[in-house]
């Protein structure tokens, strides 16, 4: 066979090697035989080039079908994750048994109250308050949810939803819960500025109830900003 001939079967030799590792993903490792030929000692430069190549090739080949793998199976999670982060508390609630309604509702309420705070916040006062409100504020909204969660029937409870426009600006609103059958709100979780003389800006937290015309002020706690007036909501 000539040198030219030889040449060419390692080239054909080279291209079955790209294809069955292409088709198997890089799992199946292609014959010795096809990549290195023995009969040929004088042609052993020509086949150790050739050789080199198609490993490097493969290599290539298999380091980028693992990439796209790796790609595929990331943008399969974050799609899983943002489907789960648009299901509404009815869509929940139709997966849960009456047994476990009002606990799983606080869950689902407490998250998604830390959400909307965190957005209401805006990064400049989320990375300051931010721990705060976790630690102190949190637990007790969490306190409200659950002692309503315990005074409503199933029926209720089935029927809420949660807001999802904090206001922005200088706006109060950070959480409302009504009843989606008579589009009427229930508790209304708000924050307001307050200055007092000479002690400087302070986050006051409350909530509001529909029983007493949403009147009242009941306070959740307070949360020290600074002497200089903080930023807009959501900035």
């Amino acid at each position: 066979m000539k040198k030219e001939e030889r040449k060419l079967s390692l080239w054909l030799r080279k291209a079955l090697v790209i294809f069955i590792t292409v088709a198997t993903f890089g799992l199946v490792t292609p014959p010795d035989y096809l990549i290195v030929d023995n009969t040929h000692a004088k042609d052993r430069d020509v086949i150790d080039e050739t050789s080199e190549q198609i490993k490097t090739e493969e290599s290539f080949i298999i380091e980028k079908s693992v990439a796209k793998e790796q790609e595929e199976s990331k943008e399969e999670s974050e799609e899983e994750s943002k489907q789960h982060k648009q299901l509404t508390w009815k869509d929940v609630a139709a997966t849960v048994s009456e047994e476990e309604l009002k606990e799983t509702f606080t869950e689902y309420a407490v998250e998604h109250a830390q959400q909307q705070a965190k957005t209401k916040f805006g990064k400049v006062i989320d990375e300051e308050i931010g721990t705060d409100f976790d630690e102190n504020i949190l637990p007790k909204i969490e306190e409200v949810i659950e002692t309503y969660a315990k005074e409503w029937d199933e029926d209720v409870l089935r029927q809420l939803a949660l807001s999802t426009r904090p206001a922005g600006g200088n706006g109060e609103k950070i959480l409302h819960l009504y009843n989606t059958e008579t589009n009427e709100d229930l508790i209304r979780f708000h924050v307001r500025r307050d200055n007092p003389p000479k002690e400087g800006y302070w986050f006051n937290f409350h909530y509001h109830d529909s029983r007493d015309q949403f009147l009242e002020h009941y306070e959740l706690g307070k949360i020290y900003w600074d002497k200089n007036m903080p930023p807009k909501w959501m900035n």
